[in-house]
């Protein structure tokens, strides 16, 4: 079925298990990624054999799941799960089937699954495909289509919704009609579901190669306006289409794709909206800077040739912005949320151009390997990065002197005074990364101390 051959480890377990007269196949993604000619990230084996059997079959295993049949081997320095063929009961929560009982064949354990692309199973031994719903077929038309009726599949776990969008995402799959419908019929009930589980989904889904896609099915079913109400009820549609689409062109990091889509509320309302999904501060607070650098420079570069930048901005006809004020913007933003401000600014402008978002990095110009990431070759990028190559002092801890410094200079006792010269000191070197030495900065520090000292006669 595939150039790929499953790693021996997983190899060896399958046939002991088979030695011991159990059925057993590699299922769900790792069949989907191979039928798609990928290397499998995970190898899950499904077997008939029992947790107890698994045990007794393997020095070294781990009850990960022992009450939905699942049992860790460690075996060829892999850790693989293996999972007894189940069926599910009723899931009253939503979640959760309320019991599992386990089956005799594949077929059954194929049957409980999602969607189509996931309910194959493979025996590699015997180059022997399962495939009762169509999924191979399904991975080549590259359509997204549930094991049976999809209200039912999304009844049982409404998480299940947010894993199309997802899929559709980093797939860059097409999902089928009945998926549309059922989601749009389904959509209220995502808040049933764990913020948790739902911003989990969201950050893979806009890792993905087109997250347009999934946020295009979030939104027309109308997922998103329960998940997002703030971006979904105050940004008109089409708004919404253009920053969807324009996610396509960022790099494949979420914060960067999200701090894009939640621009129009503004920095503050994301963060909120973020933390009320779960995502932790640091991540909330990287979307913050990253729109806070974006906006910053809109104030400098503005579209229509203001902020007394140097000429060419791009094709959008603006100005770009003088070094110091890419200096001053990575010290308010962090240096390493500075290309990500610019990649973003340049989207909304629709100036961000095709691939912008590639692995490829910038030559020449003192550009280090991995600082170019994403430039596109837009000027203002291009700028960024040589700007943050040179390795500007962007912070008081990077001043060629400190507080010690400054108190035995300028004879001053620990207290405010003396941080207000470092801020000071840095304003200068922003403006000048030269000045960035210990003898004129002392020199500067003698003069603020002075300055500080007639304005409190």
């Amino acid at each position: 079925m595939s150039d790929i051959r499953p790693p021996d480890a997983v190899i060896d377990i399958m046939r002991r298990l088979k030695d011991a007269g159990h059925t057993c196949y590699v299922a769900g993604g790792a069949v989907r990624d191979l039928v798609m000619g990928r290397v499998p990230a995970d190898w899950d084996i499904a077997s008939s054999a029992l947790p107890a059997d698994v045990e007794r079959l393997f020095p070294r295993t781990v009850p990960t799941g022992i009450a939905h049949g699942t049992v860790t081997v460690l075996h060829g320095g892999m850790q693989v799960e293996v999972t007894t063929y189940r069926q599910d009961g009723p899931y009253s929560d939503g979640r959760h089937p309320d019991y599992v009982s386990f089956a005799p064949d594949i077929r059954d354990d194929l049957a409980r699954r999602d969607f189509t692309m996931n309910a194959m199973a493979y025996d590699p031994i015997e180059d022997c495909l399962v495939d009762p719903f169509g999924g191979r077929e399904h991975i080549r038309h590259r359509l997204i289509v549930c094991v049976g009726d999809p209200m039912v599949r999304f009844t049982e776990d409404k998480l299940r919704m947010v894993r199309a969008a997802r899929f559709a995402s980093t797939l860059g799959f097409d999902v089928h009609p009945s998926i549309v419908q059922a989601c749009s019929q389904l959509a209220s009930e995502i808040v049933q579901v764990a913020a948790e589980r739902i911003i989990a989904e969201l950050v893979r889904m806009m890792e993905g190669v087109e997250p347009s896609k999934g946020l295009a099915l979030l939104d027309e079913t109308g997922l998103l306006a329960h998940i997002m109400p703030d971006l979904a009820g105050e940004v008109a549609a089409d708004r919404r289409r253009e920053l969807y689409a324009a996610c396509d062109s960022l790099p494949q990091w979420a914060w960067e794709r999200w701090a894009l889509v939640l621009s129009p509320i503004g920095p503050e309302r994301a963060r909120q909206v973020l933390l009320s999904l779960r995502a932790s501060r640091h991540q909330a607070a990287t979307v913050y800077r990253i729109m806070s650098g974006a906006e910053a420079l809109r104030d400098v570069a503005p579209a229509d040739g203001g902020g007394g930048g140097a000429e060419g901005a791009g094709g959008g006809g603006g100005r770009l912005p003088e070094a110091r004020q890419l200096r001053q913007i990575a010290r308010q933003v962090g240096a390493d949320a500075l290309l990500s401000s610019v990649r973003v600014f340049l989207a909304l402008r629709g100036e961000l151009a095709e691939g912008a978002g590639s692995a490829e990095w910038a030559e020449g110009g003192g550009v280090p390997e991995g600082e170019g990431v994403g430039l596109g070759g837009h000027p203002l990028l291009l700028m960024a990065a040589t700007v943050l190559a040179s390795n500007p002092p962007l912070k008081v801890s990077d001043l060629a002197i400190n507080g010690k410094d400054i108190m035995a200079a300028a004879g001053l006792e620990s207290g405010p005074a003396v941080r207000r010269i470092l801020e000071r000191l840095l304003d200068e070197v922003i403006l000048d990364p030269a000045a960035n030495t210990r003898d004129r900065l002392i020199e500067l520090a003698v003069k603020c101390a002075k300055a500080l000292s007639r304005d409190q006669r």
